[in-house]
Parts: structure tokens; C-alpha cells; sequence
């Protein structure tokens, strides 16, 4: 009896991390769909070259799913492995990863990365999904917003004076209430029609997981911005 009631007590925590591991597959596998999408568009235009641009993103895409896959098998939910990145090329390869995506359509990504970034250890998976998911986020916002014309502006800086490499990502939409902004952590809230409340709260512990910060500014009307911080030692 003993044994089943523990078992019972941790179904909603497998039942957790099944859902956030769900949520990430989701979110790479919906990108990599749209670039091959795009491939077969591109060979039938006998545009080679562009083709064989979406076949490496492809492929790139692929291998972040290889690399979310392998974290998984690493023993200690809160420990990961981690490597000498520049977390600028990480960006980069994100946002054109993202781009061609149906929710980007009619908006404009600016990216603004700091040439002379030092190198820090981080595992690229991870950072590679706060990326995606601050991104996808941020286009949410915009559609919500109504705007026609809207704009996500993604910064990439080394903040020497807290010794950190710091990533935004802002957007133009609606913003979010002070109310919301204070829940906006807690599993399952979403404001989405579709959501699932799983992207920042997964976001947030990444972050933890690399001893870094995540802060939120954000003002109704105005749009809101995202910053997270990963020391370089």
C-alpha cells in the first residue's frame, strides 16, 4: 500500500515533465517542419542555393532535438553539461532557424549581438530553447497586439561590470499587467488560447540551471522585453 501511495505522489510530476518535455520537442519539430516545407519550395523554383541553406538549418534543427535528448539522460534534474560557446552564434543560428516560421510572417527581427563576446560555458541545448521560446513568445505578443507591423528586437551584450553575458528579446505587442506579470511564472498560466503555461517556467529553470537572471519589463501599450543573464565563470 505504501508502495502505490508513493508511486501516486509522484504521477504529477512525471506527468510535469513529460508535459515540458512535449512542449520543447514541439517547438524545435514545428520549426525544423516549416524549413522543409520551404526546401521543396525552393528545388521546385530551382533556387539550389537557398535549398541547400534550409537543408543546414535542417539539420542544425535536428541536432538541437539530438543534444535536448541526450540532456535528458543526464542524471540530476538540475545539472547539465556545459562547453565553451559564444552565445552570440547561438543566437544567430536561432533566429534564422526561427525566421521562416508562419507565426514570424510580418514581423521584423532586428538583432543587435556584440562582435567581441568572450566565451562562456553554457550548455547550448538550453540556451538554444530560451531563445526559442522567448522568440515564439514574443511573436505571440505581436499577433495578440493587432499589429500589422510588428517588431522583436533580440540584444546580445557582455555586461562587463556584473560579468555576464546578457540576451533580450522585446517586443511590440500589448504588454502584460502588472497582475499577470506576478504569475506568469506559475505551471499552467497562460493567457493563450492555446498555450500550455510551460515555456517560461521551463525558461526559468534553465537559467537556475547555468546561475543566471531573468528579468521582465514589460508596460501595457508598450510591449515587453525579457533579459536573461549567464556569468562567465
Amino acid at each position: 500500500m505504501r508502495k502505490q501511495l508513493k508511486i501516486a505522489e509522484r504521477v504529477p510530476s512525471y506527468n510535469k515533465q513529460l508535459a515540458e518535455i512535449g512542449h520543447e520537442l514541439n517547438n524545435f519539430l514545428t520549426v525544423i517542419q516549416t524549413n522543409i516545407e520551404l526546401i521543396d519550395r525552393y528545388i521546385a523554383a530551382k533556387e539550389y542555393g537557398r535549398a541547400e541553406c534550409k537543408i543546414k538549418d535542417v539539420i542544425n534543427g535536428l541536432n538541437s532535438i539530438n543534444r535536448f535528448v541526450e540532456g535528458l539522460m543526464e542524471p540530476g534534474q538540475h545539472k547539465c553539461s556545459k562547453t565553451r560557446n559564444n552565445v552570440g552564434q547561438i543566437v544567430s543560428r536561432i533566429i534564422r532557424f526561427l525566421k521562416p516560421q508562419k507565426k514570424f510572417n510580418g514581423i521584423i527581427i532586428r538583432s543587435q549581438i556584440d562582435n567581441n563576446l568572450p566565451d562562456v560555458y553554457v550548455n547550448s541545448s538550453q540556451i538554444e530553447q530560451i531563445i526559442l521560446n522567448l522568440m515564439s513568445n514574443a511573436a505571440d505578443a505581436v499577433h495578440e497586439s493587432g499589429d500589422s507591423s510588428g517588431l522583436i528586437t533580440v540584444k546580445v551584450c557582455y555586461n562587463k561590470r556584473l560579468g555576464s553575458i546578457e540576451i533580450s528579446v522585446a517586443d511590440s505587442g500589448c504588454g502584460i499587467t502588472n497582475e499577470n506579470k506576478n504569475r506568469m511564472f506559475k505551471e499552467r498560466f497562460t493567457t493563450k488560447n492555446s498555450g500550455h503555461g510551460l515555456g517560461l517556467v521551463a525558461c526559468r529553470g534553465l537559467i537556475e540551471n547555468h546561475n543566471g537572471r531573468f528579468q521582465i519589463e514589460s508596460e501595457i501599450g508598450s510591449g515587453t522585453t525579457i533579459t536573461v543573464s549567464v556569468p562567465i565563470c
